[in-house]
């Protein structure tokens, strides 16, 4: 082996022994004393600046609290305000019914006709007796203030004169039954006695019923009772495709007790009675205007309690919970109770943060070309 081989050998190994023994100083071409500086600058760096928590970032929009016209709808059927089941008051046989069903008829009207039979003679027999019962009264009261007739017969011939007359009378009055007439104007629904039937008083001649005005009849709950009155304005939209208009007539003062609920009835003029009863109806109650937000639906959600509400940022940028009532939900949102004007709603983020936490609240911006 040559010695030049041999002694390139022993340099590589003394050169790994020196390094193995850490006494290199890595950092030797900088000086101590600034080696020593930046040191203890690392040192005051790491102990004086402390990074700070970056807060959650949420979107909010500021609400708008303003009066709010709210109704109240409620299934409905329209009901007719009278029918009535027209009767003969004497005895006959009907001898014409001269109104078809189904047309109209005013006060007044002959439903039925009957046969005078021998009213009429009988009536001229009354008459007769009539007159004959007061000649003899006055004569008799003529004898009487002359002295020649006593004070009891005169008052026999007044009672058969009073007997004459009542009897005229009331075949008078038997001869205007024999003609059954509408009590109020409406439709002649049914028309129940025909030509040739015999009546008795009290036997069924038509039915008649009122459509105006109409009435258009709902039940409302326990519930929506509370805000109602009498008087109230109200719409009904027939599904046959009128429109009527009135206020609320009557509220039943007690609920059914099988349904717990309670009868409404609103009143509305049908002067040519294109609106019949009997038809399903939705009945639209104005309510009293209230302080009302519009909300997105997004942003109403229910808490650890279950209760419905939103998550608004507060001045001092923390988070809190407000219930909140529904009161109308529709496709551009929900109108609410219980926000102050102004507040501050979370709609975005609202489900990463709890009450009480502080949060940044920037201005919520709907995302381009996202469509609702």
């Amino acid at each position: 082996m040559k010695r030049s081989v041999l002694w390139a050998g022993l340099f590589a190994l003394a050169a790994a022994g020196w390094l193995a023994s850490g006494e290199i100083d890595l950092r030797a071409d900088t000086p101590p004393d600034q080696a020593a500086s930046a040191a203890q600058k690392n040192e005051m760096t790491g102990s004086h600046e402390k990074k700070t928590p970056r807060l959650f970032r949420v979107e909010v929009i500021r609400i708008k609290v303003e009066p709010w016209q709210n109704r109240l709808d409620l299934p409905a059927l329209s009901e007719a305000t009278e029918t009535v089941i027209v009767r003969a008051r004497t005895s006959g046989a009907v001898e014409k019914t001269p109104i078809e069903e189904g047309a109209k008829v005013r006060k007044g009207d002959i439903l039925c006709r009957l046969d005078m039979a021998d009213r009429k003679s009988r009536l001229a027999a009354a008459k007769a007796a009539l007159a004959s019962a007061r000649h003899e009264y006055e004569a008799g009261r003529r004898l009487h203030e002359a002295g020649h007739l006593s004070d009891a017969r005169l008052k026999q011939l007044h009672s058969l004169f009073e007997q004459a007359r009542a009897n005229v009378a009331q075949l008078e009055l038997d001869i205007t039954y024999t003609e059954v007439r509408a009590p109020f104007p409406g439709i002649l629904s049914r028309q129940l006695a025909r030509t040739g039937a015999l009546l008795s008083p009290g036997d069924p001649c038509a039915e008649l019923v009122r459509l105006d005005p109409l009435k258009i009849v709902a039940t409302a709950s326990e519930r929506e009772i509370s805000g109602l009155s009498m008087d109230m304005s109200a719409v009904a939209e027939l599904v046959t495709g009128e429109r009527l208009t009135g206020r609320l007539s009557y509220i039943a003062p007690q609920a059914d007790p099988a349904t717990r609920t309670f009868r409404l009835e609103m009143k509305s003029a049908n002067p040519e009675g294109h609106a019949r009863a009997g038809v399903t109806a939705s009945l639209h109650i104005s309510l009293p205007p209230r302080p009302a937000a519009l909300v997105p639906l997004t942003a109403i959600g229910l808490n650890d309690e279950g209760i419905l509400g939103v998550h608004i940022v507060q001045d001092d940028n923390t988070v809190a919970f407000l219930p909140v009532k529904v009161l109308e939900q529709s496709r551009t949102g929900a109108r609410v109770s219980g926000i102050p004007d102004g507040a501050r709603i979370i709609v975005s983020g609202q489900y990463y943060v709890l009450p009480g936490q502080k949060v940044e609240a920037v201005p919520f911006r709907p995302k381009k070309g996202k469509r609702s």
